[in-house]
């Protein structure tokens, strides 16, 4: 059952003012009442002190408790102070020289938390079970009047049930000003909904808030962008994505679109009402993709809506899916340390070091043999042996050390999507590891790099021995668009985290200050069978 903004208002307004009126008188309360415990401290240490100081007492603990001189003394000013249940006067042994009840004169102080006062002359505040009941006494010690020997001590106390008597009475106080303040709450809130209902010309909110949720969520979700005009021209919506793209602000909503897209043919397709899909068009110096829809009620064209996307980013997002790039990396950086070689050798040539260039040019072959013959025996596959080759390359371009291990194997791959699959994943892990060991300046960087196949999986490990990842950014490298490097894209990780992902295999990261370890495992072969549902 759905509940009327009026009712919650009110409700809401009842628990708010509650839950506030409760807080406040607690904190209230706790206040008071600590204010009130050292209060009735002080007041009992004032009378203590007074009362240490008392010629009848000094004198009295001379005589025997039974004399009275020091009971008459107490009694009169007990009768006259106020917050204070009793006071007790006892000599070094604990001998009560005072008390409300006469019979206990002459007997040993009970409670047991007047030990300190006999072994230290300073005034503490304690709380004990005595003769009367529970009680916070003040215990202060009495000198002779040469004020440096203790010939006994005084203790002044106050009952517990005197002071829940008065919290109860504070607490009932305040349980009342809770209950009217409510009251007067709930007659406001219940005028301030009748104001709003009446503002909404007495609409309920909850379908205008999902329908709000829903576009807000929707357009902050797209990577595309959005924008939208009515049937005048006028701009209605722009998402995040379109003012990127279109190099806009928040100050283009209820412009015309012509005055700030002159060849957007939103009013074309609004006034038609025929849709125009995966058009090219520039703007601000990109080329888009751009797909236009008329909007339609009862109908009529009540507007356009337009969706498009930077053809760029739709080609890097293709070649990094495919695994194109990496391959066209490695070619780009063999032919570079090709090229390097060739440079030496005409240099030798034109100094006319021929045994030179000779013996330059033949151990480049054996380098070579040995690293193609050892790469295409244990990789089956032609394009991940070329990927390989083309990394190690890669990896001397920019000083560093790339090793493959001995036992890395893989069979020939059939399925040129999961073929496309593996180049992605290697090739970005062995980029992101010559990146990290090529920004390690006290040590030779060095990437290592297995592969191996067992039966339906395909083990992989990068290991570099870079400066490390910070935890703060284990937790976020996976993550759409999240990059340490200034022109990084920020999609490699997460492109490979969905294709392990796709394919049900796992990845883990292992790293430190010295050196960081990716392993995958993933399964060979075709992807699983997909769902039929949506």
């Amino acid at each position: 059952m759905k509940i009327k903004l009026q009712s919650k208002i009110i409700v809401g307004n009842i628990i708010i003012l509650g839950l506030s009126s409760i807080i406040t008188m607690y904190l209230s309360i706790n206040m008071l009442l600590i204010n009130t415990d050292e209060s009735i401290e002080r007041n009992l240490l004032h009378v203590g002190e007074i009362v240490s100081h008392l010629p009848a007492v000094i004198e009295g603990l001379k005589e025997s408790p039974d004399a009275g001189r020091i009971q008459g003394e107490i009694m009169t000013m007990l009768e006259e102070a106020s917050d204070i249940d009793y006071i007790v006067v006892c000599n070094m042994e604990g001998i009560r020289y005072s008390h409300p009840n006469q019979e206990l004169l002459g007997l040993p102080l009970v409670g047991g938390d007047d030990k300190q006062i006999r072994v230290s002359p300073e005034s503490y505040i304690s709380t004990a079970e005595g003769t009367l009941g529970l009680a916070i006494r003040a215990f202060v010690p009495v000198f002779a009047y040469d004020q440096k020997t203790q010939i006994g001590y005084v203790a002044v106390g106050t009952l517990r049930t005197s002071i829940r008597n008065a919290q109860r009475q504070l607490i009932l106080s305040y349980v009342i000003y809770l209950f009217s303040g409510l009251i007067i709450g709930v007659i406001g809130a219940f005028v301030l909904a009748r104001n709003i209902k009446k503002s909404l010309l007495g609409l309920e909110p909850d379908d205008l808030a999902k329908l709000y949720r829903e576009n807000k969520g929707m357009m902050g979700a797209l990577h595309e962008g959005v924008l939208a005009i009515d049937n005048k021209g006028k701009i209605t919506l722009l998402n995040d994505s379109a003012k990127e793209l279109l190099d806009l602000d928040d100050n283009s909503l209820g412009k015309d679109v012509e005055t700030v897209l002159k060849n957007s043919r939103l009013p074309v397709v609004a006034k038609t009402g025929k849709a125009e899909y995966d058009q090219e068009q520039t703007v601000s110096g990109r080329v888009i993709i751009t797909n236009r829809v008329p909007l339609m009620e009862r109908g009529k064209s009540i507007g356009a809506i337009a969706t498009f996307r930077d053809r760029t980013m739709v080609i890097q997002l293709a070649e990094q899916l495919t695994g194109v790039n990496q391959l066209v990396d490695s070619l780009r950086a063999s032919t570079h340390e090709f090229m390097n070689k060739l440079h030496t050798i005409l240099g030798l040539l034109e100094l006319s070091e021929y045994e030179s260039a000779k013996e330059f040019i033949l151990e480049i072959q054996k380098k070579q043999q040995d690293l193609n013959k050892r790469l295409f025996n244990n990789f089956k596959d032609p394009v991940i042996a070329g990927l390989i080759l083309g990394k190690v390359s890669a990896g001397k371009e920019q000083g560093v050390r790339m090793q493959v291990s001995p036992e890395s194997h893989i069979g020939p791959i059939e399925d040129r999507d999961f073929s496309n699959t593996l180049v992605t994943i290697i090739g970005n892990l062995i980029d992101n590891a010559i990146e990290s060991a090529r920004n390690c300046p006290d040590r030779e960087g060095c990437v290592e790099f297995l592969i191996s196949q067992e039966e339906q999986e395909v083990y992989l490990e990068v290991r570099d021995n870079g400066t490390g990842i910070s935890r703060e950014h284990m937790e976020l490298m996976f993550h759409r668009g999240f990059s340490t490097k200034e022109t990084g894209s920020g999609m490699g990780l997460f492109l490979i985290k969905q294709e392990i992902e796709k394919r049900n295999g796992r990845i883990d990261v292992v790293s430190n200050e010295q050196s960081t370890v990716f392993s995958v495992w993933i399964k060979w072969g075709t992807e699983d069978d997909k769902s039929d549902g949506c």
